[in-house]
């Protein structure tokens, strides 16, 4: 699926929040972001991955189209909340 953004375009959906005028922070569920810092799909599954720096994660969700307000993500990567050095933790991703 062909995605075009233009400079200024207004955005149409939110990731990690309920809508465009909610904060909520610092809630370590499949559905808030704390401090997203970057995003990618997944060119041939179309899957998304976010890093959600502050809850020591990345959380996948299932394709841009799937994506609303406040949808969960289908699998979280890292250990939710807790930061560290081991297999399954990330810090700050």
């Amino acid at each position: 699926m062909a995605i075009t953004w233009t400079n200024q375009q207004p955005a149409d959906l939110v990731l990690g929040q309920a809508s465009f005028t909610t904060n909520a922070s610092g809630t370590a569920n499949n559905a808030l972001n704390n401090g997203p810092a970057g995003m990618a799909v997944d060119p041939t599954t179309s899957k998304v991955f976010i890093a959600d720096i502050n809850n020591h994660r990345v959380l996948r969700y299932a394709s841009l189209n799937s994506l609303t307000n406040g949808a969960t993500a289908e699998a979280v990567l890292g250990t939710t909340g807790t930061s560290g050095c081991s297999p399954n933790t990330f810090r700050n991703p």
